[in-house]
């Protein structure tokens, strides 16, 4: 009876851990490089520097804000819903965790090579100030 019972308990605990563990870090220019790689495969997390940050409200009232995130040879685009951490700041260095997209279709525009770090299931917004700008 006791094996049957560790067993189930073993896998349970085993996925529970895969869905705790961090994705790698890459850089912009990794993603870059090899976009078809990383298109809507899960969980990214890219390091980078913030340029042209802005916090937002759109019509119906939901915050939001976007940046993008520069490497060495170029840069990728960053959308968050909710409010931005306090710190994230134009040429802060900071880790964006999220689903990566080569194209994303709006109703009215396109974006390409976006980031989304919104949250999920209650956890907080996926980026992460490294180095607050100095």
């Amino acid at each position: 009876m006791r094996r049957i019972l560790v067993f189930p308990l073993m896998i349970l605990m085993a996925i529970a851990m895969a869905q705790t563990v961090a994705p790698p870090t890459v850089t912009v220019d990794d993603v870059l490089g090899d976009v078809e790689r990383f298109d809507k495969q899960g969980l990214i997390a890219v390091k980078g520097v913030v340029s042209e940050f802005v916090q937002k409200t759109s019509a119906r009232g939901n915050k939001y804000f976007t940046f993008k995130l520069k490497g060495g040879k170029g840069e990728l685009n960053v959308f968050s819903s909710g409010e931005a951490p306090t710190e994230l700041k134009n040429k802060a260095e900071v880790v964006a965790t999220g689903i990566f997209r080569k194209t994303k279709k709006l109703a009215e525009f396109e974006v390409k090579n976006e980031i989304d770090a919104s949250p999920v299931k209650g956890k907080p917004n996926g980026v992460k100030v490294a180095t607050p700008a100095g």
